[in-house]
């Protein structure tokens, strides 16, 4: 009798288990989203973006730019309008010295984004480096009405222009904000000279050197390469060429693949009067130029200095037909 009422038990447990079972089964059946094509398609498409993107970086944190525009390339086929893409690949292509590109994207990035600072200061970068000062500044002016700590910025592009009366303005709002500028004496100085009394030579190379001075300081704090350029063109254009081979070596310890710090290390050698070692800088240099025609034709332009001064007339010739190439 007790196996029965055993048997009886064990046997409703079961069919109630298998019951509870089915009816759960049935439940998650119903409860299981059904994801169309499209959203399939679009969660695939939203994955290859981020993977793609995120190796993009990867390849500009170690400065190989042409890989990452490539991994920017897929990235641009899913998602066109994406404004981190397009900042990304403006950046890349300025890396490059490509300013027709990279205003391209900085300008797509700025229609859709129009108040973004990192994308309007890209643009006053790019057009700084193509010497456009009047668009820089007009781009730096917008820049210091979002953060007045860009009043520096501004102030150095009116020095390098010779803005005067821009210059003063400036310094007196400076003063009356009580802003941090470096070297702000020194550009009080400038501009406190009047035009009818200009600074004669040697008052020039002092302001010079106390400008190169600072930013040196400020180097040597943050390893910045767009603060190096500074100083490696300040002293190339007051042929500083002891300064600028020790200064350009410097700064080929810190960024080997930058083929403009080969060019300033040539052409401080050139300037030193060791022509062969130039030769060799220079050449090394022409390894890391990427798609830039006017980084090519001033390495060609330096080599063909080194060659005609070692009396190597082959290679003058050579290097005089890959100028008239570009």
């Amino acid at each position: 009798m007790r196996k029965i009422v055993l048997y009886i038990i064990l046997s409703i447990q079961f069919f109630s288990f298998n019951l509870y079972a089915q009816d759960d089964s049935e439940e998650n059946t119903a409860n299981t989203p059904i994801f169309r094509e499209e959203e399939l398609d679009e969660e695939k498409n939203n994955l290859v973006f981020k993977k793609s993107f995120i190796e993009s970086l990867q390849y500009k944190a170690i400065e190989n730019h042409k890989k990452s525009l490539e991994s920017l390339a897929v990235c641009e086929k899913i998602y066109p309008e994406n404004v981190s893409m397009l900042f990304e690949f403006a950046k890349n292509y300025f890396a490059l010295n490509q300013f027709i590109e990279a205003h391209h994207y900085c300008d797509k990035a700025h229609n859709l984004k129009p108040d973004d600072f990192w994308i309007l200061a890209l643009s006053k970068q790019i057009f700084e480096k193509e010497q456009n000062y009047t668009e820089a500044i007009r781009i730096q002016k917008q820049l210091y009405s979002y953060k007045p700590s860009e009043a520096g910025n501004l102030l150095r592009l009116y020095y390098r222009t010779k803005k005067m009366r821009e210059g003063k303005k400036l310094i007196t709002e400076i003063e009356n904000k009580y802003i941090y500028v470096l070297a702000l004496d020194f550009y009080k100085k400038f501009f406190k000279t009047e035009k009818n009394q200009p600074l004669v030579n040697t008052d020039k190379k002092k302001l010079a050197n106390r400008e190169l001075s600072d930013l040196k300081r400020e180097f040597s704090k943050n390893k910045k390469y767009h603060i190096l350029q500074e100083i490696l063109e300040e002293e190339t254009q007051t042929k500083q060429f002891a300064n600028l081979l020790k200064d350009s070596e410097l700064g080929l310890s810190l960024f080997p693949a930058q083929a403009k710090l080969y060019l300033y290390k040539g052409l401080a050698l050139n300037g030193l009067g060791k022509h062969k070692e130039a030769i060799l800088v220079l050449e090394s240099g022409l390894d890391y130029v990427f798609d830039d025609a006017l980084l090519s034709k001033q390495l060609y332009q330096a080599l063909i200095v080194g060659y005609k001064a070692v009396k190597n007339t082959v290679k003058v010739n050579y290097y005089k037909k890959m100028v008239q190439k570009l």
